[in-house]
């Protein structure tokens, strides 16, 4: 065939030095034309990474406001990738980043050899690139280690994205959850991926080849300007290759952790979900290629024939026709090969360390009601705390516990428990994340723990007194401090090892909306109790009859209390004691014989100075009843038993729960006590969600766990909602499999060669295409409302959960081989 463009080599035209000439030839007879290659892609990842990294080092160093730093670090990154490609392109492909070679090669049939060749290539270029720029900054940066080592925040500082290590390498904000981290890169890359895609598509003519670089390195600015604040490494070559860096000048504690898994490797699926939007829903092969992508196709496939004849071929031989070329970039319906490492991650949090953190304290001991001089708030270095000793940890508070039991804390009387010194952390049950651990510690960074630290942001706490959370399906870390916690432990041994419930008897529960009485209601009904609740509103008697299903609920306050609780009830045989004081007197007048009182706590008389005596205490007598207090540490030895039977009743929807929650941070915490003993409260009163948590994240690039929770639901008991909407989104999965496995195999079978573009015309493709697009949007969609809505992951876990568990899907589907194309019978 002959082209229509004369072939002229260069060194037909321009003379080269004598020595250059006999490199050359050297070179191409033996065949290493791909060191070139091999040299151009580190060069061009090199470009890239120097003035992004010499903009980091002049912005930490000096301090910049992040907003320039970010607009530097932009204009870096854009010119770099002009640079990169327009010095490299013609020698390499000018890739310059792994998650676009790794997408050649399984979109358009890039070399799997050279594909591994270009990667090692591209992170030894950001490797080189942090070398040069850490040897003529060297001065700086020891400088600012030596001012961090002085101010004595070296060991906080050096290994986050403000410090010496932050300069080359990626490290998590401070302030951000790994799933936010995910998300913000996969979110990032996609933008990339898509605009790089298009900007290399043959047929836009929008983008000629001479202007490619352009909208790339725009692209890589556009998203740093959007997105770098939040951190986004959008690069493996310059992450990996900076990471490693860092760990040479540093150590292996500048590996990043498992942060270092999502800025190196999540660019790569959503590179290959972008070019898969790109080629779904923009992408056309049967648009006609421009004469400008034509003939920088010709001049591509004319180095590449040459250098493999060793410069020998005929001009004929070295031209590609329009209909050739066409077949070089076609897409095939399936790709060929797929780098899917099928990881198993878990879900974990991460913080950076701030500069300090609050505590309540002790201020003054009360005489009746708290005060507000009763505590104060202290702000301290974050310093004071130090480092976790051996068999400790440091934990981060997310929640805190607020009970009726903290007026006795601070009373100074003999109690199960010494009083809260004055200056001392209020005493406070709380669940929070382990963000570090000293040696031997049995936790793990991550781990969510329950424990009496107090009320305070942080604490070093010893392994003995922390408890990991087991997070059953439908179970979530705040039920440790309710249904899981002390008050569900309280009401459980209250009516089984003390008031022995039967089924039939009349069960009487005073303060029966909050935390212990909302949960002695329903266990008291799983019992076979006929069961009666004493409140403190109609609003939460109504909540009492309707939602947790007592017999009948009566309002304290209202005049008739006493005669309607004589109609209705007549006599008791349990009554759970929660509040004290005139109502327990009553409750005396009101006893079976052999009646059993539980006295679990008097809210009534915490407050008071004096409290009343009981009046009718002599019908204990007469009715052989019998009173008795117990504190629900008695029975330690049994909660494992107590935990797994309350689980399985939050799991099962058979046990409510109801929340108060005090939002604003710790200092609120104080401030929401009185709402316990003033009946302002409904269910379990909780303080104080930290605004300056972290939210709850995973990096789940592919999180086989997710499939655990998600089976949880769907063979959860009883004919529930939940179990049937996870069942849908199974079986959405399924169909969608099901399609995608018809579509290939039916090209098969009718003679035709598999090709993603085809379905616009297949006929009967037509219509099932677009079902599977329905399948899958309407199991996604189920996927992320089931793990979000009815396990512990949350919406943000949730989201990148159904996200993960799709695109291993979609992965797995793409190694099935596309079969060749045969006759039809």
């Amino acid at each position: 065939m002959s082209s229509a463009t004369p072939t002229v080599y260069l060194r037909d035209v321009q003379r080269r030095h004598l020595i250059f000439d006999v490199l050359e030839r050297q070179r191409n007879s033996k065949r290493l034309s791909w060191m070139m290659e091999l040299f151009a892609e580190m060069k061009s990842s090199e470009s890239q990474g120097v003035g992004c990294a010499v903009n980091k080092v002049e912005a930490i160093v000096t301090g910049q406001p992040v907003i320039g730093s970010s607009f530097q670090t932009g204009l870096a990154t854009t010119f770099g990738i002009i640079f990169a490609v327009g010095v490299c392109g013609g020698t390499s492909a000018g890739h310059f980043n792994p998650c676009f070679t790794i997408a050649h090669c399984v979109f358009r049939g890039f070399p799997k050899l050279k594909t591994l060749q270009y990667l090692v290539a591209q992170i030894l270029g950001g490797y080189i690139a942090c070398m040069f720029v850490y040897f003529q900054y060297q001065f700086l940066v020891n400088q600012f280690e030596d001012t961090l080592r002085e101010k004595g925040t070296l060991d906080q500082l050096l290994f986050t994205s403000g410090g010496p290590a932050g300069m080359f390498a990626f490290y998590l904000p401070p302030g951000q959850s790994l799933g936010a981290a995910f998300l913000n890169e996969w979110i990032s890359s996609v933008f990339v991926g898509i605009v790089y895609w298009a900007s290399i598509d043959p047929s836009n003519s929008f983008i000629t080849p001479v202007v490619s670089p352009f909208y790339s390195g725009l692209a890589y600015g556009i998203t740093i300007w959007g997105f770098g604040s939040a951190g986004v490494a959008l690069n493996s070559a310059r992450d990996l290759g900076t990471r490693l860096w860092a760990i040479s000048v540093w150590g292996r504690a500048a590996a990043g952790g498992r942060f270092a898994a999502i800025s190196a490797l999540t660019n790569i699926p959503a590179m290959l979900v972008a070019v898969l939007i790109y080629e779904m829903l923009l992408g056309d092969s049967g648009r006609v290629l421009t004469s400008e992508s034509m003939e920088q196709i010709r001049v591509m496939s004319n180095r590449t024939i040459e250098t493999a004849s060793s410069m020998e071929c005929a001009q004929d031989d070295c031209a590609i026709s329009e209909k050739d070329s066409t077949k070089e970039i076609a897409l095939s319906f399936l790709p060929r090969a797929l780098i899917l490492p099928l990881t198993k991650t878990v879900s974990y949090y991460i913080i950076m360390a701030p500069e300090s953190y609050k505590r309540i304290v002790l201020n003054s001991r009360p005489v009746a009601d708290f005060e507000p001089d009763t505590f104060r708030t202290e702000v301290l270095p974050f310093t004071s705390l130090g480092k976790p000793g051996a068999q400790q940890a440091l934990v981060q508070c997310t929640w805190l516990s607020l009970d009726p039991a903290m007026r006795g804390y601070v009373r100074d009387a003999r109690s199960y428990l010494p009083p809260v010194q004055i200056g001392e952390t209020m005493r406070a049950q709380g669940v929070g994340v382990v963000v570090a651990v000293g040696e031997g510690s049995k936790f793990q960074i991550g781990d969510h723990v329950t424990g009496a630290w107090g009320m305070t942001e942080y604490a070093v706490v010893q392994d003995k007194i922390l408890e990991k959370l087991e997070l059953y399906p439908g179970v979530q870390p705040l039920d440790y401090l309710n249904t899981l916690g002390s008050s569900g432990l309280t009401a459980y041994f209250g009516l089984k090892n003390v008031g022995e419930v039967k089924a039939g008897e009349k069960l009487v529960i005073s303060g029966a909306a909050g935390s212990v009485g909302s949960i002695a209601c329903q266990l008291g009904k799983a019992a076979g109790a006929k069961v009666y609740a004493i409140a403190g509103s109609p609003e939460k008697c109504e909540w009492l009859e309707k939602e947790i299903g007592v017999e009948k609920a009566f309002n304290y306050k209202s005049p008739t209390f006493a005669q309607d609780f004589k109609d209705s009830v007549g006599y008791l045989d349990v009554y759970f004691d929660n509040v004290g004081g005139d109502i327990l007197d009553f409750m005396l007048t009101r006893l079976n014989k052999n009646a059993r009182i539980i006295l679990c706590g008097a809210i009534s008389a915490y407050n008071s100075a004096k409290p009343k005596g009981l009046q009718a205490y002599l019908n204990l007598i007469s009715q052989r009843a019998k009173m008795q207090g117990f504190i629900v540490f008695d029975y330690i030895k049994e909660y494992p038993v107590a935990l797994a039977e309350m689980g399985k009743g939050l799991a099962n929807g058979k046990i409510k729960r109801r929340f108060h929650i005090v939002e604003g941070g710790i200092e609120q915490a104080p401030k929401s006590l009185p709402l316990l003993f003033t009946g302002g409260n409904t269910g379990k009163l909780n303080a104080i969600r930290q605004l300056k948590l972290i939210v709850p994240g995973a990096a789940i690039t592919y999180y086989l766990g997710t499939i655990d929770k998600l089976k949880a639901v769907l063979l959860s008991e009883g004919d529930s909602f939940h179990s049937k909407i996870a069942l849908a989104a199974v079986g959405s999965a399924f169909a969608m499999i099901s399609l995608f496995l018809y579509i290939l195999f039916l090209m098969y079978r009718r003679g035709e060669q598999p090709d993603w573009h085809t379905w616009r015309q297949s006929g009967s493709l037509s219509t099932i295409i677009p079902l599977l697009t329905t399948t899958i949007i309407v199991g996604w969609i189920l996927h992320v409302i089931v793990l979000s809505k009815w396990t512990d992951l949350g919406f943000i876990q949730g989201l990148v959960g159904a996200c993960s568990l799709y695109t291993l899907t979609f992965g797995i589907l793409a190694l099935i081989p596309a079969p060749k194309k045969h006759k039809a019978t």
